[in-house]
């Protein structure tokens, strides 16, 4: 250590950004500052258009630049990887149908979120195509650096966008947020090209865009940190030198965290646990349960889990533009790996079955089941590091059990350690929220069996409000063994004006357990009243793998459909996108009806009428709303 402070500290920074740059400097004292600017200035074209149509603008410019015949590849910068898959179909539709004069247009996805599958620089990306073709790279911030080294690229295509995930200390909830990038990030794009080249910026140029990008440890969640930094023995969070220090309270929340999962000690230091578990490269949450599952005889299909959700995803969804039967046949290929307990078993039965296609061609396997091989290959590895560092501390691996009787049962009860020990810890809440079925659901499926809930932790839950949305939400309720209240009020809006009259600032938090995706009119409206609220995610929203396809299918057989009712946000959120492009401009003739006020807003504020509403979220109630509306 005494050799290494002898030494001088050297800050390079190649990209823009002249206040991180100056920060550094600041932070580190007088070390130099090596500066590697582009050579010249690229030409950029700015829109004077709003940057709510940027990705068919990016599409249209991308067949403009082909159809001038000048020379070099493309590059556009798009918010998301759903729009890559679909700016990927269209441009390839497209460019089927272009003269061959003007040379081949092969659109190339480049999407480093998703981890596998992306060509290495250079080498690997000259196969995509063979000359004179033109290759259209779409990729998204995370693919800024990857064109350095490609001398090819000609024209850049900036649609100002991105879509992040960013973690709310408030709610205890990541959401996915599609926002502008900063201006740092806009000057990166146009280096990338040369002073010949040409950059298009979606945006107009007096556009007002951030400075800087938000450090990602101000936006995520920062427990696995300071896990790892309470086992680095710096102990005093609130005197660490953060270049960046996150909010104080995303810390409290992320000590508080480790404490439910019983990894610090009386003192705030790491218990026996709390090492144990930052020796794996995992979520806290996750660790913990990695290492409950030694207590319930299911490390084997723990670690399966803890894999096949650490690696990428496995699922491939077939091209919009492939063949019925091929689409029919990867839905059929899903329903295999079902599982009656759920998606975490449905995992499992997929590893195994790639596992026991090693012994003929598993990249042959993989491909016939419409899953990634890379990404199965990399849970592989995943699962045999977590193996190894279980070997290494001499923690007992269970043999494989999956199917017995019992180690469903084993497999709920190693999670629910994991990730719901605040239903644990009643003496901590005032009471509970429930605004979705599918998150009663989600506990009921954790908490079927358990012993501590069937005795006493259910009957300390009783004495505490339990408050509702829906007479269906009231039923699983019930049936988890719970008294509902506020089940007549209809809506979130509403339920939180009842639970405003009954609670007050003194109270104890109310626990919210949530899907990934909800409406934030709840916790803003307790917030401002003073009520206290904990989110706890027990489900994740996620689009469906065949909806774009099965909507393309349906569009092409029965056409434009003369009216569309949406059963939740969600469903407004994952089919809106496929929905405006197949319907072009018949959209303005489709009528829209909803099943509650919050899919009712979740419409208006894409700018689509909303023709009924229910007047509660009930299958009953939307079809006497669409009745009535009829006449």
């Amino acid at each position: 250590m005494d050799s290494l402070a002898q030494h001088q500290l050297l800050i390079v920074c190649g990209t823009a950004g002249s206040g991180r740059s100056s920060q550094l400097l600041a932070h580190y004292g007088t070390a130099p500052l090596i500066r590697l600017d582009s050579p010249g200035p690229a030409e950029v074209v700015y829109s004077n258009s709003s940057q709510t149509d940027y990705f068919y603008s990016a599409l249209r410019l991308v067949l403009e630049i082909h159809h001038t015949k000048e020379g070099g590849d493309i590059v556009v910068f798009l918010a998301s990887g759903q729009e890559i898959d679909c700016a990927h179909d269209i441009l390839r539709e497209e460019g089927a149908k272009l003269s061959p004069d003007l040379g081949e247009l092969v659109p190339v996805p480049l999407c480093p979120a998703q981890g596998a599958g992306v060509p290495s620089v250079g080498e690997d990306l000259d196969r995509n195509v063979k000359a004179p073709g033109r290759r259209v790279f779409l990729t998204t911030s995370q693919g800024e650096d990857l064109f350095w080294a490609i001398d090819t690229v000609n024209f850049v295509i900036d649609a100002g966008m991105e879509k992040r995930e960013v973690y709310n200390p408030r709610i205890r909830a990541n959401s996915l947020l599609v926002r502008p990038i900063s201006r740092s990030q806009a000057e990166i794009r146009k280096q990338i090209i040369g002073s010949t080249g040409k950059c298009f910026c979606l945006y107009p140029e007096e556009a007002r865009l951030p400075e800087e990008t938000p450090p990602h440890i101000l936006e995520s969640n920062i427990t696995s940190t300071v896990l790892f930094l309470k086992r680095m023995e710096i102990a005093g969070l609130g005197h660490c030198e953060f270049l960046d220090r996150p909010d104080p309270e995303g810390l409290m929340q992320a000590l508080e965290e480790l404490d439910y999962l019983a990894a610090l000690d009386d003192d705030g230091n790491l218990s026996e646990i709390g090492i144990i578990m930052s020796e794996f490269p995992l979520d806290p949450q996750m660790a913990k349960a990695l290492l409950a599952s030694c207590e319930f005889d299911c490390v084997s299909e723990v670690l399966t889990i803890a894999a096949m959700l650490t690696a990428p995803s496995c699922f491939l969804e077939p091209p919009r533009q492939a063949a019925l039967g091929s689409r029919r046949a990867a839905q059929y290929c899903y329903t295999k790996f079902q599982h009656p307990e759920g998606d975490h078993f449905a995992l499992v039965n997929i590893y195994n079955a790639y596992k026991q296609s090693q012994h003929s061609n598993p990249e042959q396997w993989c491909q016939d089941c419409f899953l990634s091989h890379a990404a199965l290959q990399t849970a592989d590895a995943i699962r045999s590091e977590l193996t190894d560092i279980l070997k290494r501390i001499e923690l007992p691996i269970s043999e494989p059990s999956f199917g017995t009787k019992g180690n469903a049962k084993n497999v709920k009860r190693a999670l629910l350690s994991g990730f719901f020990m605040q239903l644990f810890q009643p003496e901590k809440y005032g009471g509970l929220i429930f605004t979705s079925p599918r998150a009663v659901e989600a506990l009921r499926r954790c908490l079927e069996g358990e012993e501590d809930w069937i005795q006493t932790q259910k009957d300390k839950w009783k004495d505490k409000p339990v408050y509702v949305v829906g007479k269906a939400t009231a039923a699983l309720v019930q049936e988890v063994g719970l008294v509902p209240r506020g089940e007549d009020t209809g809506n979130a809006d509403k339920l939180s004006t009842f639970i405003c009259e009954q609670e007050d600032a003194r109270s104890r938090p109310l626990l919210f357990p949530c899907g990934s995706i909800k409406r934030e009119v709840l916790p803003t409206v307790l917030k401002q009243n003073g009520v206290p609220l904990e989110c706890l995610m027990v489900y994740q929203t996620a689009k469906h793998p065949h909806l774009d396809n099965n909507l393309n299918e349906y569009f092409t057989q029965q056409g434009i459909p003369a009216s569309i009712a949406f059963f939740s946000p969600s469903g407004v959120k994952f089919c809106l996108k496929t929905l405006q492009r197949l319907s072009g401009k018949g959209l303005e003739k489709i009528q829209f009806a909803a099943i509650g006020p919050t899919t009712a807003d979740a419409l208006s504020a894409e700018g689509l009428p909303v023709s009924c509403t229910a007047r509660k979220p009930t299958a009953q109630d939307l079809a006497a709303a669409i009745a009535e509306a009829l006449h």
